[in-house]
């Protein structure tokens, strides 16, 4: 990597990329940071629910116990049962109601089991000093109910109050529920009413870790945030979207933010790489610039000064014999004509690249134009220790091609071939037809091309910089030139070449496009026409 490039790479890289790299990890930390925070939003939501449902519950149990309270406050003693009755009638989650007085514990109704009175008696004495609480709580104006859980096969709970005048009494009532029909009965309403269309809100058995209302293709376990209800002990709601649970809802989130932040990273890298590449192709190009001035400033000096040091030669008559004066001629023509040369492609490549260039497009016998170059070079490159050889091929057809710029790049590829050829001076040029159409190849055994350079010496400027070619003179215009012939003409140019044994390149005209060509051309009477036109 040359210096420029360095400096373009480290431009990008303090520009864009440590920018992005410092967001980005700037916004996996802030990621964590919004999913703790919108754990805690539906935390917060929850505790909104829970305290709505639980505010329920305690509206409607508190009316319980005052009517209750109420009842056994005006009947009579020997019509208790009939209250008691009459108490549970409308209210179906209530199985049993306990009068506690001192030691004794009356149920009504009265149970086939003693297990129930067991269990009640048991959660009495365990947790007396809270019931106790209670009658402190009503001194002071506040009237509590107090829950426990009651593990029976049917599992209770028991809500225990203490009457509105105690009197010096020990008396606590209590109603004993079954929490998933009170659940079912009542809650399930105000449930549903709170969740609305957005949330589920199971309630959970935390005990068995089942759902007992709620959604029947949904697991407790997919409820990873949950809370207690207040009168309800080992009973639970939880929360959801409905849908997706809350974690999955957080980690596709999550995946997508991450996902996002990685494509933009990918789009941002890629677009450095483009960037830098079109950066380096165009340093590349500049140099290739300046390489070219340079070869074409010393192709044109070595001719110039050949014609001004023998043409001054000439002038000042230091040349008597006059066999010596017609080797000078001869010498000032070959140079003037090469000099022509080189201004003439020049001329061509800045035509064809400004897309100004115009052919004559005929009927063209590709044998009859080599012929004629051959004719043409055979003695000058026999002249320079070259053995130049031309094998027509039989029965080909005419193709519709510029005659002229045909010549052109068939001379461009001989010049190739002869400029890259050091030890075996040995040129080939053939002609042929085959299934693939039209093609016109030129051969040498000269130094050959490396892989890693056949796709760019077709690129305008380019030469190899490297071994024995860069020794080479040549202003990289003459593959580019025939490369835009055969464009223009709806052919391609090939390469096959190993290097340190030769090249081979093919000038191929495939049939079908030069029929399509020879229609867009003939459909007139205009033949000097832009096949692209």
């Amino acid at each position: 990597m040359r210096a420029p490039e360095k400096r373009f790479a480290i431009i990008l890289f303090v520009a864009i990329l440590l920018p992005s790299i410092v967001y980005s990890a700037y916004e996996f930390t802030k990621l964590n940071q919004n999913e703790e925070q919108i754990l805690q939003i539906y935390n917060s939501q929850l505790e909104a629910v829970l305290f709505s449902i639980n505010q329920y519950s305690e509206d409607v149990l508190t009316s319980w116990a005052v009517k209750l309270r109420n009842a056994l406050s005006s009947g009579r003693t020997e019509d208790i049962n009939i209250t008691l009755k009459d108490f549970l009638k409308d209210k179906p989650p209530v199985k049993y109601i306990s009068i506690i007085s001192g030691t004794s514990n009356y149920i009504y109704p009265p149970s086939p089991s003693d297990s129930l009175y067991r269990h009640v008696d048991s959660v009495i004495q365990l947790r007396r000093p809270k019931l106790d609480r209670l009658k402190v709580f009503l001194k002071q104006g506040y009237s509590k109910l107090e829950p426990f859980y009651i593990p029976l096969d049917t599992p209770l709970v028991s809500l225990y109050f203490v009457p509105d005048t105690l009197n010096g009494s020990n008396l606590l009532y209590g109603l004993l529920l079954q929490p998933e029909n009170f659940v079912r009965d009542v809650l399930k309403n105000k449930i549903q009413q709170v969740a609305g269309k957005d949330f589920t809100i199971p309630v959970i058995n935390g005990v068995k870790d089942s759902i007992v209302e709620g959604p029947d293709s949904l697991l407790a376990s997919q409820f990873s945030i949950r809370k207690e209800l207040w009168f309800l002990p080992g009973y639970y709601i939880g929360i959801s979207p409905k849908g997706k649970s809350i974690d999955e809802l957080v980690y596709e989130r999550a995946w997508r933010s991450y996902a996002l932040i990685f494509v933009l990273n990918l789009v941002i890298v890629i677009g450095v790489i483009v960037v830098f590449k079109n950066i380096r192709k165009a340093l590349e190009l500049v140099q290739l610039k300046s390489d070219f001035v340079s070869n074409v400033s010393h192709e044109l000096r070595t001719p110039l000064a050949l014609i001004s040091m023998f043409s001054e030669t000439l002038e000042l008559g230091r040349v008597r014999s006059d066999s010596r004066k017609n080797e000078y001629y001869k010498i000032l023509s070959q140079e003037a004509q090469r000099l022509s040369k080189i201004v003439n492609r020049l001329l061509n490549f800045s035509q064809t690249e400004a897309g100004k260039r115009k052919y004559h497009f005929e009927h063209v016998d590709v044998n009859e134009v080599c012929a004629k170059v051959y004719e043409t070079y055979k003695f000058h490159l026999e002249h320079n220790g070259f053995s130049f050889k031309y094998l027509e091929g039989k029965d080909i057809p005419v193709i519709i091609a510029d005659y002229e710029a045909l010549a052109e790049a068939v001379i461009n590829l001989i010049d190739n071939a002869a400029k890259y050829s050091r030890d075996r001076k040995n040129i080939e040029l053939h002609t042929g037809y085959n299934e693939t159409g039209v093609y016109i190849e030129v051969r040498d055994q000269g130094i050959g091309i490396k892989e890693k350079h056949q796709t760019r010496i077709f690129e305008k400027f380019y030469r190899e910089n490297t071994g024995p070619v860069h020794n080479t003179k040549g202003a990289g215009l003459g593959l580019s030139l025939v490369k835009h012939i055969m464009e223009d003409h709806k052919g391609k140019i090939e390469l096959f070449s190993t290097y340190g044994r030769g090249s081979m390149f093919r000038l191929l005209f495939p049939l079908k496009t030069n029929q399509k060509l020879q229609q867009l051309i003939f459909n007139g009477t205009e033949h000097d026409k832009d096949p692209d036109s």
